[in-house]
């Protein structure tokens, strides 16, 4: 348990530390490489690594058939997402070493690195899974705990990297919102919340994303910071935080319901057929909650402490494009039309969650009747 505990700690420190290095760049601009978020996402993987590796060779003397445990298949994503982000971060680098400053974000280490960092977290969700059947008594609700925190750090991750096209409420009275987010949360929300010992597991795991984007928002607002780089078109005074997250609780929540529902019917309810509730439930409660969210955010009550609304980085002209909507659907048939192809895909990804779950659920099964040995991340 204790192991597991720390695989949690050092990828969370990865995640948050990405996040930190969207804001020091968007704040202070890439004036070089070894800036305090570079140097703790670096240190935690590293440490994140040492620990797969670690694990991997525990393997050493098992079965073969140990090796399809969730354990080691995070340990050995881990190792990669870790060697990928290394050979990222000397990219990144040469980058700054052979580029001019500039003030774009998304430079092509940053995307490599990115997706380690995935793979990094998602290493770490494996890694709880697989403890969770694996630890005893008293230690179990430790077990669940540590793995909801694990995957709301990966939702928020993945939340994190889609803020282009779902993030901004400018975006939230489109369909291409509600299409993007249909793609992209669904499949997430399920498969995450699949812990047979949390009825509300969607809801935990959403809760925690929730939590961490805010507590990030709260706290990068605190800290002074001006821009090191030219031309400064917004002048900042303090960090500039990440926008504020969905409401992915409120859809979360009907989730859990609808697989009670479910699980308690009489009646056969198949993975389709509860697919396509999912989706139709996600993209209505998500259609509601933010369409009205969005004016609440673009008025003069979103630029509080609170909602943190309307911060954008150093080198963005500002002008009264900030609190309008910026992709409108041409009437409401277009509209209409558009939100039903983003049920269709909200009630896609859900199926691919719901096969997710029913397959991690099919694999716990199998640990806890014996068919595969005990994973070595159990031991502390």
């Amino acid at each position: 348990m204790t192991i597991t505990v720390a695989f949690v700690a050092l990828s969370a420190l990865v995640t948050l530390g990405w996040v930190w290095d969207i804001s020091w760049q968007t704040t202070i601009g890439q004036t070089g490489f070894w800036t305090p978020p570079h140097i703790t996402v670096l240190l935690a993987g590293v440490g994140f690594g040492v620990l797969c590796v670690r694990a991997v060779k525990s393997w050493s003397d098992r079965q073969p058939g140990a090796r399809l445990s969730p354990a080691f298949v995070g340990s050995i994503l881990g190792i990669c997402g870790v060697l990928v982000m290394l050979g990222a971060a000397f990219y990144d680098y040469w980058w700054h070493a052979t580029q001019l400053p500039q003030t774009m974000v998304l430079i092509p280490p940053h995307k490599i690195g990115a997706g380690a960092i995935v793979a990094i977290q998602t290493s770490a969700v494996l890694i709880t899974l697989a403890n969770l059947s694996e630890v005893p008594g008293q230690q179990s609700r430790w077990a669940t705990i540590v793995y909801v925190v694990s995957a709301g750090l990966l939702l928020f991750l993945i939340a994190t990297l889609a803020t282009e096209y779902v993030g901004r409420p400018n975006l939230w009275q489109s369909s291409g919102f509600y299409k993007a987010s249909g793609l992209v949360f669904p499949v997430l929300l399920v498969a995450l919340g699949l812990s047979p010992r949390l009825k509300w597991g969607a809801t935990a795991v959403a809760g925690i994303y929730m939590a961490v984007a805010l507590l990030m928002i709260w706290v990068l607002q605190l800290i002074p910071a001006q821009p090191r780089l030219t031309p400064v078109h917004n002048p900042v005074t303090h960090m500039v935080p990440p926008p504020f997250p969905l409401l992915l609780l409120l859809p979360a929540v009907a989730i859990d319901l609808l697989k009670q529902i479910a699980l308690r019917s009489r009646f056969h309810i198949s993975d389709w057929v509860l697919a396509g509730l999912i989706g139709v439930t996600f993209v209505g409660i998500m259609w509601v909650a933010h369409w009205y969210f969005a004016d609440l955010l673009l008025s003069s009550l979103g630029r509080t402490y609170f909602f943190a609304a309307d911060q954008w980085p150093f080198y963005t002209r500002l002008g009264p494009w900030r609190y309008q909507q910026w992709v409108l659907d041409s009437g409401a048939s277009t509209l209409l039309k558009r939100i039903a192809l983003a049920v269709l895909f909200a009630a896609a990804s859900a199926r691919v969650g719901l096969w997710v779950r029913r397959a991690a659920l099919a694999a716990t099964a199998a640990r806890e009747s014996g068919v595969v040995s005990e994973s070595p991340t159990a031991v502390s």
